[in-house]
C-alpha cells in the first residue's frame, strides 16, 4: 500500500490543467445537449472534449501526486486518449460530408477498443504494480514496491500498453493527414482559398485541423525531449489551451451577442422557419453565390433568388438578415466587390467600366462607391496598390 501522505505538486501547470478539465466538461454539455446533438459534428466534438477531459484528469492526478490516493486510476485513460484522434477526424468529416455510417465509426474505434481489451489485466492489477508504473513513468525518487510478475506480464498482446506513446503519435499523425486531405479536397471542390474560406463549415474545419496539428507537433517535441511521461504536464497545458480556444470560437459564433431587441422582433415574429431550415437555406444561398455567381446579374433580386431555391422573398430576406447579419444589398455587394478584386488583379487590361459590368453594377459610379465603402479605396487605387 502506497503512502497517501506524499507531497503534492500544485503549480501553474496543475491549476491550468484543472481549469482545462472543467472547461472541457462544461463545453461538452453544450455540444451533447438535447438542442445540439442532432448534428453529428456536435456529437463527435462533444465526446472528443470528454476524452480530453479524462486524459487531462489522469495527467493532473499523476503530476500532482494525488494519484497516491487513487492508485487504481493509474493509466485509466490510455485507451480513452486513443479516441481523440478518430473523434477529431470524424468531426471534420461530418462537417464536410454530413452523416457518417455506423460501420465506419466502428472501424475507427476498433484500435482503442483493442487497446482497452489488452490493458484490462493491467487495469485490474494490484496497487503495487500501479504504484511502480507511476514512479517509473514520472521518474520519481520513491522506492519501488516488491511485486510478483502476473501471468500476463510476458504476453505481447497484454503488453500493448508499453507502446502507448508510439500508438498515440502514429494515430494522431494518420488521422491528421486524412482530415487534411478531406479539407483540401473540400476547398478545391468549392473553389475557395485555404487562407480565406468563406463557408462557415470550412472555417470551422480548418480551425480544428490547425489546432490538432499544433497539438501533434507539441506532443512529438515534448516526448522527444522528455523521458517517459515527465513532460506530460506541458502537453496537458497545451491541450487545455486548445480547449480554451475552442470556447472562444464557440462564444464568438454564438448568437447571444446578436440579440434582437423586443421592439425589432416584429419583422419575423410570425416566421415558422426552424434553425435547421435557416442553416440549410443559408448554405443554398452561399452556393448560388460562390458556385453560380448569381451576383453578377445586374437585375438580381430577392424574388429571383427565392425562385432559384423554391422559396419566398420574405424567407430569403430573413435568412440573409439573421444568418449573414446583412441586408440583401450589403450581402450581394460583398460578393461583387470580392469578385471585382480578383478581376482587377488578374486582368490589368480590363477597364474599370468593364469590370463593374462583369460583377453586376450598372454604372462606374455606383461600382466606385460600393468598392470604396468596403475596401476604403477606389478600384483604380486598389489596382495600383497591387
Amino acid at each position: 500500500m502506497a503512502d497517501t501522505n506524499m507531497p503534492v505538486t500544485l503549480d501553474f501547470y496543475a491549476v491550468f490543467t484543472l481549469l482545462g478539465i472543467a472547461q472541457a466538461l462544461f463545453l461538452s454539455l453544450f455540444f451533447l445537449g438535447s438542442d445540439n446533438r442532432g448534428k453529428p459534428f456536435n456529437i463527435f466534438q462533444g465526446w472528443m472534449l470528454v476524452c480530453m477531459a479524462l486524459s487531462l484528469l489522469e495527467i493532473f492526478l499523476l503530476y500532482t501526486g494525488y494519484i497516491a490516493n487513487v492508485l487504481f486510476l493509474v493509466d485509466f485513460s490510455e485507451a480513452i486518449s486513443l479516441l481523440i484522434a478518430p473523434l477529431f477526424y470524424l468531426s471534420v468529416k461530418s462537417l464536410l460530408k454530413g452523416r457518417i455510417k455506423k460501420v465506419e465509426i466502428a472501424v475507427h474505434f476498433a484500435l482503442p477498443v483493442l487497446y482497452f481489451l489488452s490493458s484490462l489485466p493491467y487495469l485490474f492489477s494490484s496497487e503495487a504494480i500501479k504504484f511502480n508504473a507511476w514512479v517509473t513513468a514520472y521518474d520519481l525518487d520513491y522506492p519501488m514496491q516488491a511485486i510478483n510478475e502476473p501471468w500476463w506480464w510476458d504476453s505481447p498482446f497484454f503488453r500493448l500498453t508499453f507502446w502507448h506513446t508510439d500508438i498515440l503519435v502514429a494515430g494522431f499523425s494518420v488521422y491528421f493527414v486524412m482530415a487534411a486531405w478531406l479539407l483540401v479536397s473540400a476547398f478545391r471542390h468549392r473553389n475557395e482559398r485555404l487562407l480565406a474560406p468563406k463557408t462557415q463549415a470550412l472555417k470551422t474545419a480548418r480551425a480544428s485541423a490547425i489546432q490538432f496539428f499544433v497539438l501533434l507537433l507539441i506532443i512529438i517535441v515534448v516526448k522527444l525531449m522528455n523521458p517517459r511521461d515527465t513532460g506530460d504536464q506541458i502537453i496537458a497545458a497545451c491541450i487545455s489551451l486548445s480547449i480554451y480556444f475552442t470556447s472562444f470560437i464557440v462564444v464568438k459564433n454564438s448568437g447571444f451577442f446578436k440579440q434582437v431587441p423586443l421592439t425589432d422582433d416584429g419583422k419575423y415574429k410570425n416566421s415558422n422557419l426552424s434553425a435547421d431550415d435557416k442553416v440549410r437555406i443559408a448554405d443554398l444561398l452561399s452556393r448560388l453565390m460562390e458556385e453560380g455567381k448569381l451576383f453578377t446579374s445586374g437585375d438580381i433580386s430577392l424574388a429571383k433568388l427565392a425562385a432559384e431555391i423554391r422559396s419566398t422573398p420574405h424567407v430569403v430576406s430573413q435568412v440573409i438578415n439573421e444568418k449573414f447579419d446583412k441586408s440583401f444589398f450589403e450581402w450581394i455587394g460583398e460578393y461583387r466587390i470580392a469578385e471585382s478584386k480578383v478581376l482587377l488583379k488578374q486582368h490589368p487590361n480590363y477597364k474599370i467600366e468593364e469590370i463593374a459590368d462583369r460583377v453586376g453594377y450598372s454604372s462606374k459610379s455606383s461600382f466606385n462607391t460600393a468598392f470604396k465603402k468596403i475596401t476604403g479605396m477606389t478600384p483604380s487605387q486598389y489596382r495600383q496598390s497591387e
